[in-house]
């Protein structure tokens, strides 16, 4: 059960300006209920009228660029709804602390997870683990 039942999240296409490739960016839209305000964040990404609305279109089979705007936009519309949901939001500005908070700590998981990755690589360790698990694999 959603603990902010005022705010409604969606993925909005911003044509109200352009890049200089002729994309336009879009844009995560969160509306207040309570207070009848919407706010626009970036998800920094840039689509074409087109690509988004094939991207969006979840009846529609995607390959490629649009398959990866699609699962992009997803993700970003799930973080949301989970601050949300796991939050009590009462305005724009708690959503956007939630918001970082939340992106903070994924940043930071995912920064320690590569530093370990790149140790691991450098180091010998992984390779006697991967030398006894092939021969494991064989026996």
């Amino acid at each position: 059960m959603s603990k902010s039942l005022n705010f409604v999240v969606s993925i909005k296409l911003d044509r109200r300006s352009v890049d200089v490739n002729g994309n336009h960016p879009i844009k995560l839209r969160v509306w207040n209920r309570a207070s009848k305000r919407v706010k626009m964040y970036s998800c920094n990404k840039f689509s074409d009228p087109a690509t988004f609305e094939k991207a969006m279109n979840h009846k529609a089979t995607v390959k490629g660029d649009t398959f990866v705007l699609r699962t992009y936009l997803e993700r970003v519309l799930s973080n949301a709804t989970d601050v949300l949901e796991g939050n009590v939001v009462k305005s724009h500005e708690d959503f956007e602390k939630f918001m970082k908070v939340f992106l903070g700590v994924k940043i930071e998981m995912i920064l320690l997870l590569y530093i370990l990755l790149k140790r691991l690589l450098d180091s010998q360790i992984l390779m006697v683990f991967l030398k006894d698990f092939k021969q494991n694999m064989i026996k």
